[in-house]
This record gives C-alpha cells, sequence and structure tokens, in this order.
C-alpha cells in the first residue's frame, strides 16, 4: 500500500473545515497557497474559497456562501477530478447540495452543525505528515 504524505497546514486545514473552523482551515489553506507561490487560480486558492463559502453560510448569508462557491469552482473546477488525495468533483457536489438545500431542511444560524455540511475525505484513508 501506497501512503501518501501530505503537508501538515493542509492536514490541519482539512480537519478544521471537518469540524466547522471554517475561518482556521482558511488560513492553514492559505500557508500551503502561500508556499505553492500564490498562483491566481489553483487548488488551494479553491480550498481557500471553500472555506470562506461555508464560513458565509454557518453566519447566515447563503448569497456570500453561494458567490464565493462559484469561485471555488473556478479554481477546483480544473484541478479534478483528484487532488492530493481530494475527490474534488464530490467536495463540489456536497457543497453545493448544503448551500442549495431548501431552507425548511437547512438551518442557518450561529448554532450550525458542522456535521451537518460537507465533509473533506482524503483518499487514500492512510496517510502520514510529511517531516
Amino acid at each position: 500500500m501506497v501512503v501518501e504524505k501530505y503537508s501538515p497546514a493542509y492536514l490541519r486545514g482539512i480537519e478544521s473545515f471537518n469540524r466547522g473552523a471554517y475561518f482556521d482551515a482558511h488560513d492553514r489553506f492559505e500557508e500551503c497557497w502561500t508556499a505553492e507561490g500564490r498562483p491566481a487560480q489553483g487548488f488551494f486558492k479553491g480550498l481557500i474559497q471553500a472555506s470562506v463559502a461555508m464560513h458565509h453560510f454557518s453566519k447566515g448569508n447563503p448569497a456570500g456562501a453561494e458567490k464565493l462557491l462559484a469561485r471555488c469552482r473556478e479554481c477546483l473546477g480544473p484541478c479534478g477530478p483528484r487532488r492530493l488525495g481530494l475527490d474534488v468533483e464530490a467536495l463540489l457536489d456536497k457543497m453545493a447540495d448544503c448551500i442549495n438545500r431548501p431552507a425548511v431542511d437547512s438551518p442557518i444560524s450561529p448554532d450550525f452543525d458542522p456535521r451537518r455540511g460537507p465533509q473533506i475525505e482524503l483518499d487514500p484513508p492512510d496517510f502520514a505528515l510529511s517531516e
């Protein structure tokens, strides 16, 4: 079995995103984006925008979330279908499902439950921090 190594900032960003700490996820993904030279488009910029989209959504701003999801798609779309163990298309679909869920099914409030939001899952599930 091949064990892919991921940067600590990338893994921390994923962990933060999955627990609903979207602002912290933004900061961790920005570390990765800065390390690659801050390209105008690309994977880490897309993950930053995904984090901001979910932050807007979790704070009751669905219009802001939709706007950032569109930008996220522009950056992540060309990176798919997979990049650094992440199923890009699945993440974009999960985010769209969450953000576009009918209002009766998605209570948007300061009490947003991130377990109802999209989760970033890496494949393979066995991973290790890079040294």
